[in-house]
């Protein structure tokens, strides 16, 4: 978990929650339909391709499809290295004659030694009707990198009419494998180990270990091996990464008898930012659960992108469930946490179990990306992304009451996005712009708007990327659009900063825990304390208290000071103290809604421009909960709710602002103090007045 020497045993991160997805089938054929003609194909014949108003009509000869490798690798990785994966090659077709199916593979030996290896169907008989002809296989050659080529091959005097094909692999029913841990950020030379578990016991695998991530091969040959797990379903895997490795390594784990398949990668990184990163995890402490929402930016490259990248450096407590989707728009999002029916509806199944402490949202790239076919508008309007914003925190907050951190939307690299539309725009092909920096650039102000509206926090990725020395090394060539793995370890790297910026608190006696010195708020900002996701307002009763030192006017709020809302001490969702108008305010939550509001007598409040002690004292009572309020130690409030309780939970203490809008504090707190039961009158009293000696002195 933390850094080891090179050549020693490399300690990873485990994830504590797992959640197998669910499967799904995915084309693999660009142009599939024959919509942009013969792009992506490739025809060899005496007689000219005639172009259809559906598909296409050929006479003879040799048609062929090479297979996007690139994209293919970045959005399914369990599609390289197929051996041993059943596979099934369909044409939709018509006419008279016979043809045969083919399918390419390319095996890599090492030592760059490329060889291909032709799988052929038998022979079809075309009739006049529409019909399904279907080549299923296998290639079980262990050095299978990829399958790149199809081939449609004509017997002479045929003719066909096609308008549908597909390459799959085909979803088979097998053990589940899981990682444990789920991925590794690595130096050349660390030795790595970790467990894969079965679903189902003494199930005998095919290990393969590739040295590089992508498109697995190359110069060094691949390791090859066998194993078995025992009846807890268990195998026990290591091995080292190599010194030529350029990015890591790809660990393939296959069943035998199923050719169900699993992927494990260790990620390479450099070694001044393998430690920094492992500082911030040093002040990552507690135990939450994540959950990431998104689109492709999140949903590609799993395994090895910033989220599988993130569970590296988090502590064994911590829990991790990706549910980003290709694709997705805010209105996507939107539509699967209200229940509506959209494209993989299963990915949002059984979301909130657990519930997730916090929620990281990325999205935008296809919400702005510009339609030719629509005059070059957003493909979801402007003007309906506020409200979209809107719903689906609102959706969130009610579902989960997670704390809720939006990040920013990078822009592509234009280069290779102006690459990848400018011919088709040429052609007058329907085509879309993603990432264009002034759209996103509105995008993120909509996104900062709502944060502020709704008391968010912000990860400001698309800025990192801006100021990065050399931003096109941070976006796959494929596109401009996709991040590279340098580009995901930038994002990995902004979210635990993240996490890691904070203080802590110091544990000065049983049960007391405090943070001293002067903190300076300006009106829109917070300060989480990193190590009080455990203090709640539970059984035992809490106390906290704050000594805090007011603006002395109320300009800076545009109001008067008898008007101001402050925030001192907030946990989202369980308690908070502050200010409301001229009162002392103190609230908790029960689970539901917020309900135990207690406010002092009018009058009793922080003064302006002089520090002032403010307590909350949460109490137990017979079948309820008392709420005390003390103002320089003396007690100025208290209201008993029968039948309400604090509800604990795994969110932070933030100082300084809660909720968004006008929930803010400026000037100083200079002090923090929490106790994890009720103090008594006598004992708030003595502690001001010990605080207050020590003060003087």
């Amino acid at each position: 978990m933390k850094s080891s020497r090179s050549k020693s045993v490399f300690c990873i991160v485990s994830l504590f929650f797992c959640f197998t997805l669910f499967s799904r089938e995915a084309n693999l054929i660009n142009n599939s339909t024959f919509a942009y003609g013969m792009k992506c194909w490739k025809y060899i014949g005496s007689t000219p391709v005639e172009k259809l108003a559906r598909g296409i009509r050929i006479s003879g000869g040799t048609l062929m499809h090479y297979i996007d490798l690139g994209n293919l690798e970045h959005a399914q990785p369990d599609c390289a290295a197929p051996a041993g994966r059943q596979f099934r090659f369909r044409i939709r077709a018509k006419g008279k004659g016979k043809f045969h199916l083919g399918v390419r593979s390319r095996l890599m030996y090492g030592g760059n030694a490329l060889e291909f290896a032709e799988t052929e169907s038998g022979f079809f008989e075309l009739k006049e009707d529409w019909q399904n002809f279907d080549f299923e296989s296998v290639s079980v050659d262990p050095d299978t990198a990829f399958h790149d080529k199809l081939t449609v091959h004509l017997a002479e005097g045929t003719e066909m009419e096609i308008v549908s094909s597909s390459f799959f692999y085909l979803d088979v029913k097998g053990p589940e494998l899981v990682f444990e841990p789920s991925a590794a950020a690595v130096r050349p030379g660390d030795t790595v180990k970790l467990s894969l578990y079965s679903s189902e016991p003494e199930r005998k695998f095919t290990c393969s270990l590739y040295t590089g991530q992508f498109l697995p091969g190359g110069y060094f040959p691949a390791k090859h091996w066998e194993t078995t797990c025992g009846k807890d379903g268990r195998a026990d895997l290591t091995f080292t990464v190599p010194f030529e490795s350029p990015d890591g390594v790809r660990l393939s784990v296959r069943d035998l008898a199923s050719g169900v398949k699993a992927d494990f990668f260790a990620t390479i990184l450099p070694e001044k930012m393998l430690h920094r990163y492992r500082k911030y995890a040093e002040n990552i402490s507690g135990r939450q659960h994540f959950l990431f929402l998104g689109d492709s930016l999140s949903d590609y490259d799993r395994g090895r992108n910033y989220i599988s990248l993130l569970t590296c450096f988090l502590p064994p407590e911590y829990s991790v469930r990706n549910c980003g989707v290709g694709g997705d728009t805010l209105l996507r999002i939107r539509q699967r946490l209200n229940g509506e029916k959209t494209v993989r509806n299963e990915m949002y199944d059984q979301i909130f179990s657990p519930k997730p402490d916090t929620i990281f949202i990325l999205a935008g790239a296809n919400d702005s990306k510009l339609m030719s076919r629509n005059d070059y508008q957003t493909y979801v309007p402007e003007n309906e992304q506020i409200a979209l914003w809107d719903e689906i925190v609102a959706a969130l907050k009610k579902k989960s009451g997670a704390k809720i951190v939006l990040i920013t939307a990078p822009d592509s690299y234009m280069p290779y996005q102006k690459a990848l539309y400018m011919p088709l725009k040429a052609k007058k092909y329907n085509h879309s712009i993603f990432g264009i920096p002034e759209v996103h650039d509105r995008f993120n102000a909509r996104l900062r708007q709502i944060a502020g509206k709704h008391g968010l926090d912000v990860i400001d990725f698309a800025a990192a990327v801006r100021r990065h020395p050399d931003p096109q090394e941070l976006y796959v060539q494929d596109d401009g659009v996709h991040l590279s793995l340098k580009g995901h370890q930038l994002l990995c790297g902004e979210i635990l900063n993240y996490l890691a910026t904070g203080k802590m608190f110091q544990i000065t006696s049983a049960g007391e825990k405090s943070l001293t010195g002067e903190l300076s708020f300006r009106g829109n900002d917070r300060i989480r304390i990193l190590n009080s996701s455990d203090i709640n307002a539970d059984k035992n009763g809490l106390t906290v208290i704050t000594a805090v030192t007011p603006c002395d006017n109320g300009t800076d709020k545009q109001k008067d000071a008898s008007a101001a809302l402050d925030m001192y001490v907030f946990k989202d969702r369980q308690f908070f103290l502050g200010r409301y108008e001229n009162r002392l305010y103190a609230n908790f939550h029960d689970g539901v809604r917020y309900c135990g509001h207690t406010m002092s007598v009018p009058g009793n409040f922080p003064e302006s421009g002089r520090e002032s002690q403010a307590a909350v004292v949460f109490e137990p009572r017979s079948g309820g909960c008392a709420v005390k309020l003390f103002l320089n130690g003396v007690p100025v409030g208290e209201k008993v709710f029968p039948g309400k309780f604090p509800e604990s939970n795994r969110n932070f203490i933030e100082l300084g602002s809660g909720w968004g809008g006008p929930w803010h504090y400026r000037r100083e707190i200079n002090g923090v103090w929490t106790f994890s039961r009720a103090l008594s009158d006598v004992e708030i009293r003595c502690f001001f007045e010990q605080q207050n000696k020590r003060s003087e002195n």
